[in-house]
């Protein structure tokens, strides 16, 4: 069970839809093919998770609940414990990030977008009040620094980190090309918000949100396989 945050915008859905269909297949090729990848919502459509996890339960369980999420924040550390209070034999692993494996999908997403050994990388993410999420984001950014010898900082849109505007600002008056890599999974209000912020403060360009790499599927993977002890 994909525990995933929703969006009212219309590709949402689909890019959540691709991710579903892509650790089926990861699965499939590892021999792994008898269960369902089902999704429950946290906000906007529907199934919400706990209905999810109820009807997965009902259908012969046992369930496994992975949070798309790539922080440690507010809902899974509060809505997604709250949603499943009732659901006893749902088990929940940890959200996919912070994970050595984003960062890997990060480096290669700024050769992508035309990164070069100076150029300034900004991790756009939405942002958060929880200090230990702004920590799990830097634990990325830390790694994806280790590979990168230009500036590599972090930017968030909302939250007590530093404003995408302002380190992309800052490192343009300081002579860098910016390149700013999405730090979130899917397209979205939040996805559009983080380009059109960055190209007005100086960006060069912006990459997309990193769920259509292949890191993303192999996480997921990754945390059910653990807890169901595979």
């Amino acid at each position: 069970m994909l525990a995933v945050h929703g969006s009212a915008h219309p590709a949402y859905r689909a890019a959540i839809e691709a991710i579903r269909s892509a650790v089926v297949t990861a699965d499939a090729a590892q021999g792994v093919a008898d269960h369902e990848v089902r999704l429950g919502w946290l906000d906007h459509e529907q199934p919400d998770l706990a209905s999810a996890v109820s009807a997965a339960d009902e259908a012969g369980g046992p369930v496994v609940v992975v949070p798309l999420l790539l922080a440690a924040g507010y809902h899974a550390r509060v809505d997604i414990p709250q949603m499943l209070a009732a659901a006893a034999e749902a088990v929940v692993t940890r959200p996919i990030g912070p994970d050595p494996l984003l960062a890997r999908a990060l480096v290669r997403q700024a050769a992508e977008a035309g990164a070069t050994a100076e150029s300034a990388v900004v991790v756009a993410a939405a942002g958060s009040s929880d200090p230990r999420a702004l920590a799990d984001v830097q634990e990325v950014v830390a790694e994806l620094d280790r590979h990168h010898p230009g500036p590599v900082v972090a930017g968030y849109l909302s939250g007590t980190g530093p404003r995408l505007d302002t380190q992309v600002h800052d490192l343009v008056l300081a002579g860098h090309d910016v390149v700013v890599l999405t730090y979130l999974i899917c397209p979205g209000r939040l996805a559009d918000t983080v380009a059109a912020t960055a190209l007005t403060a100086g960006a060069r360009t912006v990459g997309p949100p990193i769920g259509s790499c292949r890191e993303i599927p192999a996480l997921i993977s990754a945390r059910w396989h653990e807890a169901a002890g595979f």
